[in-house]
C-alpha cells in the first residue's frame, strides 16, 4: 500500500489535519505535489473495502474514537482515498472515469486524436 509520495521518499508524514493539505501550499513545489497527489492513477485501484475502511477511520478521527496505534501516514492515506473517490458536494462515490485520478488516462486518447488528426 502506498502512503503518499512523502512516505515513498522515506519522509515522515506531517501531523494529520482534516482541514490542511498534506504539502505546504505557500510554495510552488507544495502546490504541485498536492495536484500530483490528486491525479495519482493508483487511486483508481482502491477497492470498495479500502474506501469503507478509510471513511470509517476518518469518521472515528472526527469523533476522537480512533486507536492510538493509527499513524499520521495512515490517516493521510485514508483522507487521500476518500477525497479522491467521494464527491465533495454530494458525498457519493464518483464514476471512475470522472475522478481526477483518471484525468490523465481519459484525456490521453483525446489529445492524441487531436494531434494525429491534423488540420481540417
Amino acid at each position: 500500500r502506498c502512503e503518499g509520495a512523502a512516505a515513498a521518499a522515506g519522509e515522515e508524514a506531517p501531523a494529520f489535519d482534516l482541514e490542511k493539505p498534506y504539502y505546504d501550499e505557500s510554495t510552488y513545489a507544495g502546490r504541485v505535489k498536492n495536484v500530483l497527489d490528486k491525479i495519482d492513477t493508483r487511486l483508481l485501484l482502491v477497492s470498495d473495502d479500502e474506501l469503507a475502511r478509510s471513511q470509517k477511520l476518518l469518521q472515528d478521527f472526527k469523533h476522537g474514537s480512533f486507536g492510538e496505534d493509527v499513524s499520521d501516514a495512515t490517516l493521510w492515506r485514508a483522507r487521500r482515498v476518500v477525497n479522491g473517490i467521494i464527491h465533495p458536494v454530494t458525498g457519493e462515490k464518483m464514476f471512475i472515469l470522472g475522478r481526477m485520478s483518471a484525468f490523465v488516462l481519459v484525456n490521453m486518447p483525446v489529445a492524441a486524436g487531436m494531434l494525429i488528426h491534423g488540420p481540417t
